[in-house]
């Protein structure tokens, strides 16, 4: 007689049906907690990797320039329109130079900062750290594996982040690129657009120039 294969269960099942795993959840979200923090941490002991992006001034006569800052909430290197003085550390000429400041492995979900994932359905943590590929996610988030860990991320906003990534502008054109990498700025208030470029608000947390 052939073996039956166990049921999958889904999150919002899961969240129901089982208090199974209480401790395992327990280790698995400190784990989480824990690479956060450790994260965090290796960036503020870059020393301006954590500072706030500066534009500077226009008071010493030196032309604008696009340059590259490490945004800790996003976890990446964003352009930026440097006014030509002062500022502070956090501010590279290339986009090379200012991923020095980004760590090998970023958060689970690159959204984490600007939309929280759910709690964890009771006992997942019985299901090894890839506990969403199993039991699914809540409506509205889809399953990220991270370095340690899965975690269930906001769909909108992760797809916000992966229309930055994506190299074309809204009309199909590509977008404008410094040393080959897309210009990607916070907002269109942050990016000088050349002439013959208009800057593009790509979502409610990236712009580029097209």
């Amino acid at each position: 007689m052939c073996p039956v294969a166990p049921r999958v269960v889904k999150y919002d099942e899961f969240m129901q049906i089982t208090n199974r795993g209480q401790i395992e959840d327990y280790i698995m979200y400190k784990a989480f907690v824990i690479s956060t923090i450790a994260y965090y941490l290796l960036v503020a002991v870059q020393g301006d990797c954590s500072s706030d992006k500066d534009k500077g001034t226009e008071t010493c006569g030196s032309t604008q320039s696009i340059r590259w800052y490490f945004n800790q909430k996003k976890f990446r290197c964003m352009a930026f329109t440097y006014l030509g003085c002062g500022g502070n550390g956090n501010n590279y000429i290339t986009y090379d130079k200012c991923q020095t400041c980004s760590p090998a492995d970023g958060p689970t979900c690159l959204s984490a900062a600007f939309s929280p994932p759910p709690p964890r359905p009771a006992g997942s943590g019985s299901l090894g750290p890839r506990w969403c590929k199993t039991v699914g996610c809540p409506t509205g988030y889809e399953c990220q594996n991270g370095g340690m860990t899965s975690q269930c991320c906001n769909s909108t906003t992760e797809n916000w982040f992966k229309e930055a990534e994506n190299p074309k502008c809204k009309d199909g054109q590509t977008a404008l690129q410094l040393g080959g990498h897309t210009i990607v700025a916070d907002s269109c208030s942050d990016l000088s657009c050349p002439e013959g470029h208009y800057c593009e608000t790509t979502n409610q947390l990236f712009a580029k120039c097209c």
